[in-house]
């Protein structure tokens, strides 16, 4: 499927969940980050806790990588088009915070930047071919070639955003070598 959703091989998928997995027990989903639930809620996010979290994020980068619909996923995994909602918006959050990590040096207060941050945005400058790679790597993401979901449009920005960030984990690195000097 698509080169395992992205990544180049079913090993670089598995590292990179077990590079994840141990922040998944922080995950909040969404139906318990609304408040007090429903019965119907709570019975939704029962039968979502059938799947596994490595399933659930299979799921994401399923809808992500491919533009699966929500129905489409509902029926391949077995559950309601609903719960499938939930979990890729459930994931997109997670996964925003969690691989959100690099912030550009700022001046603040400072008249001049500090030398080691001067340094580390002249490295990052020459990297700008790369960039562009890493552009085209994400626009190769099949959701944004279709009409999104009003369900997950609340998401968009964290569906993009981890979309960006999980290039820097598929296909093998852009930079034989990454060095600051």
């Amino acid at each position: 499927m698509a080169c395992v959703l992205r990544f180049v091989t079913y090993e670089h998928f598995m590292c990179f969940w077990h590079l994840i997995e141990p922040s998944t027990s922080k995950i909040v989903s969404v139906s318990r980050a609304k408040g007090a639930s429903t019965d119907l809620e709570e019975k939704i996010t029962l039968r979502a806790k059938k799947l596994a979290p490595v399933d659930e994020l299979f799921l994401f980068l399923m809808h992500l990588s491919v533009g699966m619909t929500l129905r489409d996923l509902g029926h391949r995994f077995d559950i309601h088009r609903t719960t499938a909602s939930r979990i890729v918006i459930t994931w997109a959050n997670f996964l925003y915070n969690l691989l959100g990590v690099y912030r550009p040096a700022f001046l603040s207060k400072r008249t001049q930047m500090l030398e080691e941050d001067v340094r580390e945005t002249q490295s990052i400058a020459r990297l700008r071919v790369h960039v562009e790679r890493c552009i085209r790597r994400v626009k190769e993401n099949k959701l944004f070639d279709t009409v999104i979901p009003l369900s997950i449009t609340g998401s968009i920005n964290q569906l993009f955003s981890v979309a960006c960030f999980l290039v820097n984990y598929q296909n093998g690195s852009l930079v034989k070598a990454w060095a600051i000097q």
